[in-house]
């Protein structure tokens, strides 16, 4: 990761930059070595990179994804070794950020046409410091309990003397390795594996009926991956042959809580809720090409795969006047959960004329699932048991892709593309049994001068469904005159223009724009109306051999509108929401003393706003905007103080300020229905130094 440089260091940096450049010769190319030759000389190579850094400011959730959360010092701990005989065999390893809870190691050890064996660990955390507080006895784990008798709201329970504070968060780590062996010149084998553990604590809410709760869930998840192949390739043909397995175990079932507010009903004072079950999915996957002639060639692929789930149902509930008749209904002890799945697909590439170039494509996607749909007791969150089962539906579909296009090159400064694409679906189990989508688009580029490229394309896609019904297999009816916007008849247009200027040999400017508007003429409830508008803007200029800069803008708006109702019927309110976003930022890089001193800079801003409005037949009061803002810096300066020896600091200066009127004033009491974590949103300003020791050898 980045991390940063003392003020002084870099103010000093910057003025003998400063004064060096002006007397800065003429480049003395008799020393200058070949770093990126594809071979490295025999022997062995490498580097170390050793300091320290701290951590200044208001740190709540800035160190969430880097390693620093909570921290005020840190190591600075890295570095790269590589090893080459003189002949065919090769090793490295690197390590990277090991004094940071953001971790990696990685090795490798080849011999070229040969093999290769690689081995990796790493880590990162998802911590957020600081994230709430919570009166649960246990929170974060998989039985919570109050310290205090049920109430009827969060204002009448003990809250000042039992809140805790609550830290959300996980930490993943990741074990690898893959090896690859080289037979002869055409067959090559593969085998890799990857262990992830994932732990820690999630938000989870919790309800009973009209009342809900915010825990601190607990997260103890490994994945295992094995992935196996072998390939061939000569003679016009390449094909592979793989197995791929991945097998989910968590070791955390459900999580059991205790009701904080009054029952609603006798025995409904604890409630338990089931979290991710272990499951598994196993894949058989081939894949191939062939020259059916010199500027012709065919391809396609074709994964037979299969999940399963059949973790032990949990209790239906702990209400004691509940369990014995809600036991009863319950029709088996597990899901015996079982998907199949098919995916192939055939690509077809041809160049029958200078120029031209053709390409076709078909694919099917099925998801085929097995699963028995079995009626289920129905309860409402511990508190009541209606009379009627509900049935678990098994959701499958099938979906059909196809796709042809093709290029034309005008001349040497024009080429014209134009193409079309369908997709069907079929579905189960859903308002909509099929759909069909077709969606044509063109595209065309241009370069009339040697100092400017401009590119265009355009795209119209028609959505139209079967017959749209309602759900019979729930027990709340649908309003018939609701349409998903994923299965409502959808009319899409979209466009994106690209405009890139070449001024000079050292000055280059890029300008894009990009729309797309969604409408849905079916649609009297739900989504009405989709648009965005995005453009922006970015720059890069060569001052000289030791000064480059770059800068880059970005702009987005996005809108939507959709219809409700609320007497179960015609449209009487409706949503609008209006999201925007900017993004500025800039560079630097700047070398001098020949080479010896090497500082650079980048600059980031961005900026968004979110307005979401009801209207109803009265008058409401609009929602406050959210808005947040971003500032950050990072500068680095590297001094060669000999051969092989360098001093490196870095500095980065972030600040956030973030209004969400989700969270703004939400404490644990705040509301009558709901014992929240107290969370707020992010708002802080940190500095992060750091000065390290670099060795090479």
């Amino acid at each position: 990761m980045s991390h940063t440089t003392p003020l002084l260091i870099l103010a000093a940096c910057g003025l003998l930059s400063a004064a060096a450049t002006q007397a800065v010769a003429a480049a003395d190319t008799s020393k200058w070595t070949c770093s990126a030759c594809p071979y490295e000389k025999a022997g062995v190579s490498g580097s170390v990179e050793a300091g320290a850094g701290a951590v200044t400011g208001e740190r709540a959730r800035y160190g969430a994804d880097n390693g620093l959360n909570g921290k005020r010092g840190f190591g600075v701990l890295g570095g790269t070794l590589r090893y080459r005989d003189g002949t065919d065999l090769y090793g490295s390893g690197v390590a990277e950020d090991i004094g940071l809870d953001m971790r990696a190691l990685a090795a490798e050890l080849g011999r070229e046409g040969s093999w290769r064996l690689n081995l990796g660990v790493s880590q990162w955390p998802h911590q957020l410091e600081g994230a709430g507080r919570s009166p649960f006895i246990g929170a974060g784990s998989g039985v919570q309990t109050l310290p205090f008798p049920a109430a009827a709201s969060p204002a009448q329970m003990p809250l000042a003397s039992s809140l805790q504070p609550v830290d959300l968060g996980t930490q993943r780590t990741r074990s690898e390795l893959s090896a690859l062996w080289i037979v002869g010149p055409e067959w090559t084998h593969r085998v890799s594996l990857r262990h992830d553990v994932r732990d820690g604590t999630q938000r989870l809410g919790a309800s009973f009926f009209s009342t809900s709760s915010l825990l601190a869930a607990p997260v103890d998840q490994t994945t295992d991956q094995l992935e196996l192949s072998t390939s061939y390739a000569g003679r016009g043909i390449n094909a592979t042959l793989a197995y791929q397995a991945s097998i989910f175990r968590n070791a955390e079932g459900s999580v059991t809580w205790s009701n904080p507010y009054n029952p609603v009903v006798a025995g409904a004072s604890r409630g338990q809720l089931a979290l991710a079950p272990s499951n598994q999915f196993h894949q058989l996957m081939a894949s191939g090409g062939i020259e059916l002639a010199p500027r012709m060639r065919l391809s396609g692929d074709v994964a037979i795969g299969r999940m399963t789930q059949d973790e032990a149902f949990l209790a239906p509930t702990l209400n004691p006047t509940l369990a014995a008749a809600a036991s009863a209904a319950m029709p088996a002890a597990s899901l015996d959960g079982r998907a199949d799945t098919f995916n192939a697909s055939v690509q077809l590439s041809a160049a029958p004329a200078e120029g031209l170039r053709l390409n076709a494509s078909v694919a099917r996607n099925v998801r085929d699932n097995q699963t028995t749909s079995r009626l289920y007791p129905a309860l409402s969150t511990d508190t009541f048991l209606d009379p009627g089962a509900r049935r678990a539906p098994a959701f499958s579909f099938k979906q059909n892709r196809f796709k042809a296009g093709a290029d034309y090159r005008i001349g040497r400064t024009a080429t014209v593309a134009a193409g079309v694409e369908r997709d069907e679906r079929i579905r189960s189990w859903q308002d909509v049994v099929s759909t069909r989508e077709t969606t044509l688009w063109a595209r065309g580029s241009v370069q009339p001068t040697e100092e400017l490229a401009l590119s265009l394309k355009v795209s119209r896609a028609e959505r139209d469904p079967s017959s749209y019904g309602s759900a019979t297999w729930v027990t709340s009816p649908q309003n018939p005159l609701l349409r998903k916007f994923n299965l409502a008849e959808r009319n899409r247009e979209t466009a994106a223009l690209r405009a890139d200027l070449t001024l000079s040999e050292a000055l280059s400017i890029g300008l894009h724009v990009d729309l797309s508007r969604d409408t849905f003429p079916d649609a009297v409830l739900g989504m009405t109306l989709a648009r965005n508008l995005s453009g922006g803007a970015d720059i890069a200029y060569t001052v000289s051999e030791q000064t480059q800069l770059h800068a880059f803008a970005q702009a987005e708006r996005m809108r939507s509108m959709q219809a409700g109702s609320e007497a179960f019927g015609a449209p009487d309110w409706w949503s609008r929401s209006h999201d925007t976003a900017h993004v500025l930022g800039f560079g630097v890089k700047h070398s001098a003393l020949k080479g010896r001193l090497e500082v650079g800079g980048d600059v980031v801003m961005s900026r968004s706003r979110a307005n979401v409005g009801v209207v109803t037949r009265v008058a409401e009061t609009p929602y406050p905007t959210a808005t947040q803002q971003r500032d950050s810096l990072r500068l680095h300066a590297t001094w060669k103080l000999k051969d092989g020896m360098s001093i490196v600091g870095r500095y980065a200066f972030e600040r956030q300020a973030q209004a969400d009127w989700r969270l703004d004033g939400l404490q644990p009491d705040t509301l009558v229905n709901l014992l929240a974590l107290g969370e707020t949103p992010p708002n802080y300003r940190v500095n992060v130094f750091s000065v390290a020791l670099r060795y090479s050898f």
